[in-house]
């Protein structure tokens, strides 16, 4: 299963439309009147400059995010499971299971616990529609629910 993120080739291609906008309006501008052409190239500008730091902030934002484990597939690779921690420093954090089909485009999220409640090696594949998961801190999970056609059971830690 090819596995794409698709939003991010999305939020990239918007910026890169925009910015191309921005330049052809400043380039297209020179036959205009003077006070208009200045007008025109002056907004250009500042609107390429702001976009260009949004788009900079957001990637630098994106570093903090909660990071993915490798995908965990269904024995026929049809579906796969991605581990999401989140440390959120004296708050504690969390921990989520999403899972993906069609080569990314659907996701649902399947558990969320507690930090570090589980790990790679918690996450077994039964068949192609059934996934254990296997969590190791004393509360229940806060989510356990099937989806997409596959059920999600889980369990504590013997």
């Amino acid at each position: 299963m090819i596995f794409a993120f698709v939003w991010d080739f999305a939020y990239i291609g918007v910026f890169l439309g925009i910015q191309a906008f921005l330049i052809w309006v400043f380039f297209r501008s020179t036959r205009q009147r003077n006070w208009l052409k200045n007008a025109l190239r002056v907004t250009s500008t500042i609107s390429f400059l702001i976009v260009t730091l949004f788009a900079a902030l957001m990637v630098s934002c994106d570093i903090t995010q909660p990071r993915p484990s490798d995908l965990i597939y269904s024995p026929d690779r049809s579906h796969a499971a991605r581990i999401y921690l989140a440390d959120e420093g004296a708050t504690g954090g969390e921990t989520w299971v999403k899972m993906f089909s069609m080569y990314g485009l659907r996701s649902s999220f399947v558990y969320g616990g507690e930090w570090m409640s589980i790990s790679r090696a918690d996450l077994h594949w039964n068949d192609n529609t059934a996934l254990t998961i296997t969590y190791h801190q004393g509360s229940p999970p806060e989510l356990c629910s099937g989806a997409q056609g596959i059920k999600v059971n889980c369990e504590p830690a013997p």
